[in-house]
């Protein structure tokens, strides 16, 4: 296979012949259309043979080569197939807006004749040779998957034994690094349908050998040695059956993790339907499923369903060609789409297709429906525009001198705006021209205003605003084209402005000229559309994302796509927004319509504690001290004059004389704070050292308190100290000591006889309290490999049904959470990628869940002492700072950095309720969608609600 294939203009000859020179001397072999393609070949097939063949895809920039279209079809060539592309600039004076956007992500090599042609080929040699190994197998798998395509998709082609394992893992490593050129559709399909054939194979062996197994206990019952002859097939069929579970459990892991990928790299839709698959065949295992596995899977459907705000549910299928512009009826209930095949499209919102209006004979470059939604207008590059009513009947059709780029509808459905090369046409529905708008340069977008008295218009280097009797009003300067203008709906009261999409940036506008601030991009603006309330603006642009910009906040939400993305267009209620991109496909995402459980509320909470009934969360945040209900609405807020280190919850105290409400202990600065959840019989205790943790007693009577060195029992009722850790100091070494000169955290066991006490280091120690009189308190150390981060104590009774000791769980730097007894035993010990941060128990002891480095909280099922893994919760963007169980065992809150709560219910963390979820976001997709196989219709078989 070549290394690479050269895509040039004619004029670049000499300059490309020298290239390939220099090239075949560096061992790399190139193709060249000069002599690679034979005069009775199929011109075309060969070029795309070619591309499809090399490893890069090099393109010669010239004034000549960007103007030329048959090197624009050899570059998307090559996109459709995500071959990695080399631009080469070897003449200037080319339009830069022709260039194909690709070539513009690219970095580019530079071989002018004023350039050093041998540094300029290193650079190239050293590209060309980087991920070499991934690149190749990139072509290769191409290549192959390309002969399936051509022959009908057959077995024979499909990969087998260890070519199919090599690909599987490139698949899985190009995926989840992100590896450049990324893996193409078809070649994931041509994989996907390898492994399929493997498991059928493996299937149909299986139901042989289960045959053969009948048929040789048939002829031998009865005797003694063909018993013998039976154990050993048996055995034989036994162990086959268990390589066919393996390669099953496999697959079910390797689906999780490519769902997993992919909702990291924000490809929520796609990470559905792959955990939808994982789940699907979990559930045909599930008696003899590994307890890891269902774990991987509950875990990669939570992710991929844990989405906030917008999320993709369908995506509608049927064009062959890209589609231009979108727009969606005035009722909301119709999405019509203006395509490259020479199409309109009509949809209904669930997806399903209505009609195709055809008509035009070149691309169609606009569609817009009238203000009362009956009629609708195309415009295309074969120079006319159509009218269409609803169900698709062609009303009308107007042509005129030049392509039509754009069409507008006045307010009142009387008049069109149209624009063509040169100017915009004002004319009366019958096709009469009222007016005509010269322009200096092709004009790429027109719209009316809501009022119906102004025209905005967008040309290569200008917004221009123009009053119906043809006086322009603004002439609104940008250095770049500007592919559309549009202005801004909503309330009266709010600012007016002017929106336009230009290069790397969508400049912004008053009404009378201000210049705002403009909305940076990473490429070309290929759309901009408001929301109907006008506090919102979705661009699309060459970056391959979607961007949704709040006008109010400034802020934005990027959306990453497959593909450059064209247009993106607001529902009427704001609620949906429909977007186009370079794969003939169009998306439709929708907000607040999914089964996302809400967030508490929102804010960076360095701490929460639940009181005993889980009636109120307690927060902390800084210096301010916050009283919350379970459902988020706040019910009280302390100020503090310094920073809040720890807070303490205690039930109510049983000694009647005592405050009979709940109290909350507060750590500031160098004193401990006391007082009764509503804020009643304040209480402060001043200590020598920072207070860094406090504690209440189960029973409320005592408070044991960090401060400095020194460990304080104190009484809750007047926080006089009742015992100090200093006064076990001949129960420890040198080393513990030392360890001691700051205690960083402590807290009660359940039964409220130990207290665990972690300093620095990696050690913990257990502070095991004598009531009697004449006993004596003793201390036990529990030892990790490296810091102990968090630790948390058992409910009583854990270990087994008649003990009365709890158990401690401890996370470490080590990357390892280990159970322990309190005798500093070591009960159970689970390795981790990373350090745990956060553990806590549920309250009744059913549930152990950790947050470790990688913000995923982890959560195992409790059964004694052993810890079976149940799912991981990933949805936190950032540090998470703390968790905590509600204490009526529904629900897991964790409070993280990225200024959100999160409320888990643990009622939703079944494979049943998260594949019933899942099917509510996919259902329209799974019941519309014209290019799914039948075996993907059936994914949400007995799941959709």
């Amino acid at each position: 296979m070549p290394d690479v294939f050269i895509s040039y203009s004619r004029k670049d000859k000499a300059f490309v012949k020298a290239l390939h020179q220099a090239l075949e001397k560096s061992n790399h072999d190139s193709w060249v259309d000069w002599e690679d393609i034979p005069l009775t070949a199929d011109w075309w097939e060969e070029i795309q043979a070619g591309i499809e063949a090399s490893d890069t895809f090099i393109f010669v920039i010239s004034p000549d080569s960007i103007a030329s279209q048959v090197c624009r079809q050899e570059i998307d060539h090559a996109i459709e197939h995500n071959k990695r592309l080399i631009p080469i600039v070897r003449r200037e004076g080319f339009d830069m807006e022709l260039v194909h956007p690709e070539l513009g992500k690219a970095n580019w090599l530079f071989f002018q004749e004023q350039n050093d042609f041998d540094a300029a080929f290193h650079s190239l040699i050293k590209t060309l040779n980087t991920d070499l190994d991934h690149v190749k197998t990139h072509t290769k798998l191409l290549v192959r998957a390309r002969e399936w395509e051509h022959k009908s998709k057959t077995d024979d082609i499909l990969l087998r034994g260890s070519e199919l394992t090599q690909a599987s893992a490139w698949l899985q490593q190009g995926l989840v690094e992100a590896k450049q050129p990324p893996p193409s559709s078809l070649q994931v399909s041509f994989i996907q349908a390898s492994q399929a054939l493997r498991d059928r194979l493996i299937k149909e062996e299986q139901e042989e050998q289960k045959q053969k197994l009948r048929q040789a206990r048939q002829m031998a019952l009865g005797a003694v040695v063909s018993g013998i002859i039976m154990a050993g097939l048996a055995l034989f069929a036994l162990n086959q059956k268990r390589q066919v579970e393996i390669v099953q459990e496999s697959q079910i892991n390797a689906l999780s993790s490519y769902s997993l990928s992919l909702t990291k790299s924000g490809k929520s839709f796609d990470a559905l339907i792959e955990a939808l698959r994982a789940g699907q065949q979990l559930r045909k295992q599930l008696n003899r499923r590994n307890d890891n596995t269902r774990s991987r899977v509950l875990t990669a459907l939570q992710a991929a369903i844990y989405t906030d705000g917008w999320r993709e549910h369908n995506r509608l299928t049927g064009h062959t060609n890209d589609v231009n512009r979108l727009a969606i009826s005035p009722d909301g209930q119709t999405i019509a789409s203006a395509s490259r095949d020479h199409t309109v499209r009509l949809w209904d919102m669930r997806g399903s297709l209505l009609h195709t209006l055809e008509g035009h004979n070149n691309s169609v470059t606009s569609v817009v429906f009238s203000s009362d939604g009956r009629t609708l207008a195309s415009a295309s590059v074969d120079r006319t525009v159509h009218l269409w009513t609803i169900d698709g009947t062609l009303v009308r059709s107007q042509t005129f001198e030049d392509e039509t780029k754009d069409v507008s509808f006045s307010p009142n459905g009387e008049q069109l705006a149209i624009a063509t090369n040169r100017q915009v046409l004002l004319t009366t529905l019958e096709g009469d021209v009222i007016r005509r708008f010269p322009h200096p340069d092709g004009v790429n977008s027109v719209q009316f205003s809501a009022d119906g008295k102004s025209l905005l218009t967008a040309t290569r280097q200008a917004t221009q605003l123009w009053t119906l009797d043809g006086k322009m009003r603004q002439n609104l300067p940008n250095d770049d084209w500007v592919n559309m203008a549009r202005f801004r709906p909503g309330p009266s009261d709010q600012q007016p402005m002017i929106a336009a999409a230009g290069h790397k940036a969508v400049q912004l506008w008053t009404m009378d000229g201000k210049q705002l601030p403009s909305l940076p991009h990473d490429g070309w603006v290929n759309s901009i559309r408001f929301s109907p309330d006008g506090q919102h603006i979705a661009t699309t642009d060459s970056s391959k994302q979607v961007t949704l910009w709040d006008l109010e906040r400034q802020t934005n939400q990027r959306f990453p796509q497959d593909r450059d993305t064209v247009d993106a267009i607001f529902s009427p209620d704001g609620k949906a927004l429909v977007i186009a991109d370079r794969d003939n496909t169009i998306h439709v995402w929708r907000q607040g319509q999914d089964i996302i459980t809400p967030q508490l509320y929102t804010g960076t909470v360095n701490q929460l504690r639940f009181n005993d009934d889980g009636s109120k969360v307690a927060t902390i945040e800084g210096s301010e001290l916050q009283l919350w209900t379970p459902d988020g609405q706040l019910i009280q807020s302390w100020p503090f004059k310094q920073f809040l280190r720890d807070i303490s919850i205690g039930p109510k105290p049983n000694n009647s004389s005592e405050i009979s409400a709940e109290r909350i202990a507060i750590a500031s600065g160098n004193a401990i704070h006391l007082q009764t959840l509503a804020g009643d019989n304040p209480k402060t205790w001043i200590y020598p050292n920072p207070v860094n943790s406090v504690d209440i007693s189960p029973d409320s009577a005592m408070v044991v308190i960090a401060s400095g060195p020194e460990v304080y029992l104190a009484s809750s009722s007047d926080g006089k100290p009742i015992k100090t850790l200093s006064d076990l100091t001949s129960d420890m070494t040198k080393a513990d000591m030392a360890s001691m000169s700051t205690i960083r955290a402590v807290r009660f066991s359940p039964n409220g006889q130990h207290i665990a006490i972690l300093p620095q280091g990696n050690t913990l120690k257990i502070w095991h309290l004598n009531n009697d009189q004449d006993g004596d308190d003793t201390l036990t150390t529990i030892t990790h490999d490296d810091t102990i981060q968090t630790f948390s104590f058992s409910p009583i009774g854990l270990s087994s049904s008649t003990a009365t000791e709890p158990m401690l769980a401890t996370g470490s730097d080590d990357n390892s959470l280990r159970l322990w007894s309190l005798d500093g035993t070591q009960q159970t010990i689970i390795r981790n990628e990373t350090t745990f941060n956060h553990i806590r128990f549920s309250a009744d002891g059913k549930y152990l869940a950790a947050v470790d480095a990688d913000n995923h909280i982890h959560m195992w099922t409790v059964d004694k002492n052993q810890l079976t893994p149940l799912i991981s919760l990933v949805r936190h963007k950032s540090t998470i700072n703390d968790l905590e169980f509600n204490p009526d065992n529904t629900s897991l809150v964790s409070a993280g950095a990225d200024n959100r709560v999160i409320v888990w219910s643990l009622d939703d963390l079944t494979l049943n309720t998260l594949m019933g979820s899942a099917c509510q976001v996919v259902a329209d997709y799974l019941a519309t969608n014209q290019s799914l196989e039948d075996g993907d219709r059936n994914l949400c078989a007995g799941f959709r609600q």
